[in-house]
């Protein structure tokens, strides 16, 4: 089976329609890749307002260098104090499987090693363009516990801890098919993992941007009860992945 983008080449197949294989209960987790500084301003503070909480994948190399538009330092500590997961997206955003070993290595230590330094206790990264192979994932578990990836999808108990599916959140998204995600995970006991990147009011075609007023309407549906909010990390201990 593709586990990512690309080709698999077989002999003889077919096709059978198979459901999921369900947990005890429906799941949703909200994420953002980057941190620009509307993930934490409006992100972060809608999530709080209903009592949630979500996981947030820093580029640590933006937030050091304080590029404009990007969360700061104290702004991530504040995070981190409010309960919020944060999670390494490497240290320059860099497609890891184009690096040598050794710059691997640093893409993957040093943003480990800059987060800790904030008071993260950090067990997840969210690979850049989604992009990873065999070799970035077995140096990877040498220092994170899970994968986020950019493979599309709802998860169950199929799954596991290197292989997390999202559901990708862009300026084209509509309200019904987020407030759906919901649904059919909360319906199918399934676990959704939403990722966003900017939010405020849509310019231009920046397919990264989202509504907040959109983002909002998802939030108010999060609370209704059919489902449980978790972190990123809190979801792979609900689901058995991890002890």
């Amino acid at each position: 089976m593709l586990d990512q983008n690309g080709w698999l080449e077989t002999g003889k197949y077919s096709f059978r329609k198979s459901g999921p294989l369900p947990f005890c209960r429906g799941m949703a987790s909200v994420s953002f890749d980057d941190i620009f500084e509307t993930a934490y301003s409006i992100g972060a503070h809608e999530l709080e307002k209903r009592g949630l909480r979500g996981s947030f994948y820093l580029v640590t190399n933006y937030t050091k260098n304080s590029i404009p538009g990007y969360a700061t330092e104290i702004e991530l500590k504040t995070l981190i104090t409010a309960g919020h997961e944060v999670g390494s997206h490497t240290s320059s955003e860099t497609r890891l499987t184009t690096l040598d070993d050794a710059k691997l290595n640093a893409e993957l230590q040093e943003s480990k090693s800059y987060l800790a330094g904030l008071g993260a206790s950090v067990q997840g990264i969210a690979w850049p363009y989604g992009d990873y192979d065999a070799r970035v994932m077995a140096v990877a578990e040498k220092d994170y516990t899970y994968a986020r990836t950019s493979l599309d999808g709802l998860n169950d108990r199929a799954g596991d801890a290197w292989h997390i599916k999202i559901f990708p959140v862009t300026s084209t998204t509509t309200d019904e098919a987020l407030l759906q995600a919901v649904e059919d995970a909360a319906v199918t006991r399934t676990w959704v993992v939403f990722l966003f990147h900017k939010l405020g009011d849509p310019v231009g075609a920046d397919p990264y941007l989202t509504s907040a007023i959109q983002y909002k309407k998802l939030m108010d549906r999060l609370i209704k009860g059919d489902v449980d909010n978790v972190t990123v990390y809190e979801g792979l201990s609900a689901a058995g992945w991890i002890q």
